[in-house]
Parts: structure tokens; C-alpha cells; sequence
């Protein structure tokens, strides 16, 4: 190992449920899985199982497909993989537990109740779950930026720039950003990113540890009150790692790429800034918007969770990220620097048992 490469491995644990967007896949409609009397979603390739049919079936599919009837052809798979179940075993690509979607997928009968059966599977290497080291990266990347931006902003949430503006302030930030002397234009040199120096592996998932869980939107009104139907006619559905789970994650920092750039980091600074970075979210929703979502809500005991979350943060081999999707907009952006005090009126949970749940947090412990 070279004397210039900083190591560590890491326990990566799923306090929360965890989804990260499969982009490749995109969604699963209705037509392109089936789900088993136990509760088991099988994703199919509609192509390789139309190759297989015998004609009598394919003309009967074919019927569908002319006419676009959505139902018709869920409706056909379904009835297809009660009555020849062998005919799919070179079409399944891969399963996963079809949870709170087995009710709906069992029940629906009419066109209309179609589009709610969309999934958004979670990614995947060889038909493995896995979290990308990248998503881990850039949560660590968030904190870092955040806890050296020392002032406050005027970060208007309504601007129709604000993806490049949170560019260009992140680029100042790591001193990687400069303005062209001839053209006046602001450009950026990615060659000096401090961030190019550190790499984190992909994580992959022990194997039957996904479900599909709908989320929930629970939104604030103006009144203060807190609207938990509001999803009552759209449906989402996506497959989330559970809590619980833990994988190893390597860490690696090669110093030799700061011979040449402004701005160094250290595993020690990533560390202390995810602290103190996340210490500041989980204050600020539990105390902004979740002390008085759990009064109103009997059930949800999400500030008793986020206290817990706060006094693990602060163990000295630990520090906490919010990785994923339905992370929510002050965890990943400079939002808790915006003098503006711009509070999201609306969060997106998930209901496990009894509990509402928010999605996205893990811990990081060094072993």
C-alpha cells in the first residue's frame, strides 16, 4: 500500500430504509412483472416471454397489444403465470418482495386504477441491489461543501437556474470554479476538484433484503396543519433497502493529488463535516417540522428517532449521511444557509408497521 493513500474500511448500516433510482431500468409498469401468491415480485422481459408462448396464447396477447389494452395484457400475465409458470424461467431477470404493492396488484380490475402500479426498482450490477460508492460520495460531498460555506445566501427556491447557481457556489467553495479573464464567462476546472481524490467502492446488499413500500407525501398547510392523504389517488411505489443492513464500504484518499490544487481534505475533515453537517439537518427537521408532525400524528414518532439519530452522530468512530432518493431538499443542497429561511412545506415517508418512517439515513463506522 503506498505511503500516500489513506485507507479505511468502513461499517456502512441502513438505519432508515434506503432507495437509490435505478436510472437504466427507469419504472416497472404493470405489464412487465407478475407477483406470486407469497408475495414475490418477479421483473420479466416481455420480449424473451412472447418468444416462448405457444401460438393459441400469442394470438390471444396479440389481440391485447392491438387494441393497447394495458389491463388485457397485465390481466393475460397474470393468468399466464397461474397456468404456465415453466414458460417464464428464461424471461425472469429478478425478483424482489412485492410488499405493500401485493394488495393493490391482487385487487385492481379496472383501466383506471392501471397507472398506479408503476415501481421504481433500485438500482442494480448483475441483478444485485447495491448502494453506488458514488451516492455515498456525494452525500460526504454535500457536508464538506456546506461546513466551508461559512455565510449566508440568498438561494431563491423558485429560480430557474438554481441547479447551475448550487454549481457555481460549489465550485467556489473547492476553488475549482474561476471566471475567464477575456470572456467575463464563469468556468470550471474539474482537473482541480479535491473530491477527484478520494474513492469510495460500491456496497453491495446481502441478497432478499428489498421490498416495495409506497410513499407517502405528508404535506404542511398554510395553516399548520398536516395533510396525510394527499396520496389517497397517486400511488408510488419504490423498492428500498430495509434497516438494518449492514455492508462494508472502502474509503480511500490519494494524497498525491494535492500537489497541484487549491483546496485539500482529509478522512478526519469528511468525518468531522458529515457530523456537524447532519447534526444541523436532524435538528432542524425534527425540530422545524417533526416535533409537531408526531403531536398531530399519534403514531409517528419520528423526533424520538432523530434524537437518537443526533446522539449516534456524535459517536467518535461515527458520523451519519442521508443517501438516496426522497432525501428532501436541506439535506442536499445549501438550504440551511439560505437567509431566507426557505422551509419545504412536504416529506416524502414511508409507513413500516404501525411507524412512519423517513427514507435515506445510514451511519458509517470506522472498523
Amino acid at each position: 500500500m503506498s505511503e500516500y493513500i489513506e485507507k479505511k474500511l468502513l461499517k456502512l448500516k441502513l438505519l432508515t430504509p434506503v432507495h437509490i433510482s435505478d436510472g437504466y431500468e427507469g419504472e416497472l409498469i404493470p405489464t412487465e412483472y407478475v407477483i406470486t401468491d407469497n408475495g414475490q415480485l418477479y421483473k420479466i422481459d416481455l420480449a424473451k416471454l412472447i418468444s416462448q408462448l405457444p401460438e393459441d396464447k400469442l394470438n390471444l396477447l396479440n389481440t391485447f397489444l392491438e387494441s393497447e389494452d394495458i389491463i388485457g395484457i397485465r390481466n393475460f400475465i397474470k393468468s399466464l403465470w397461474n397456468e404456465c409458470q415453466h414458460i417464464f424461467s428464461d424471461s425472469i431477470e429478478f425478483s424482489m418482495n412485492a410488499g405493500d404493492l401485493r394488495e393493490y396488484y391482487n385487487n385492481l380490475q379496472n383501466e383506471n386504477d392501471a397507472s398506479q402500479l408503476i415501481v421504481i426498482p433500485f438500482i442494480r450490477s448483475g441483478k444485485r441491489t447495491f448502494i453506488p460508492g458514488s451516492s455515498i460520495k456525494g452525500a460526504i460531498r454535500t457536508a464538506f461543501i456546506n461546513e466551508l460555506f461559512k455565510t449566508q445566501i440568498d438561494y431563491s427556491l423558485n429560480r430557474s437556474d438554481i441547479n447551475k447557481e448550487a454549481q457555481m457556489l460549489e465550485e467556489k467553495t473547492l476553488n475549482y470554479g474561476y471566471r475567464d479573464r477575456e470572456t467575463g464567462k464563469w468556468k470550471r476546472n474539474v482537473a482541480k476538484d479535491p473530491f477527484k481524490a478520494l474513492k469510495i467502492s460500491d456496497a453491495f446488499a446481502p441478497s432478499d433484503n428489498s421490498i416495495v413500500k409506497k410513499i407517502e407525501i405528508v404535506r404542511k398547510t398554510g395553516a399548520g396543519k398536516f395533510d396525510i392523504t394527499g396520496m389517497e389517488q397517486m400511488k408510488i411505489f419504490e423498492e428500498v433497502l430495509v434497516e438494518g443492513i449492514e455492508i462494508k464500504v472502502e474509503v480511500r484518499l490519494d494524497n498525491r493529488y494535492f500537489n497541484n490544487i487549491d483546496r485539500q481534505i482529509s478522512l478526519e475533515q469528511v468525518a468531522n463535516s458529515c457530523r456537524t453537517f447532519y447534526r444541523r439537518v436532524l435538528q432542524h427537521e425534527r425540530d422545524n417540522y417533526f416535533t409537531d408532525f408526531d403531536k398531530e400524528v399519534k403514531i409517528s414518532r419520528i423526533s424520538d428517532l432523530y434524537s437518537e439519530f443526533l446522539k449516534l452522530n456524535e459517536s467518535p468512530k461515527s458520523f451519519l449521511l442521508r443517501i438516496g432518493k426522497n432525501s428532501g431538499r436541506n439535506s442536499l443542497s445549501f438550504n440551511l444557509r439560505n437567509k431566507k429561511g426557505v422551509e419545504p412545506k412536504s416529506r416524502k415517508l414511508i409507513i413500516e408497521g404501525k411507524e412512519y418512517l423517513p427514507l435515506g439515513w445510514v451511519c458509517l463506522t470506522m472498523t
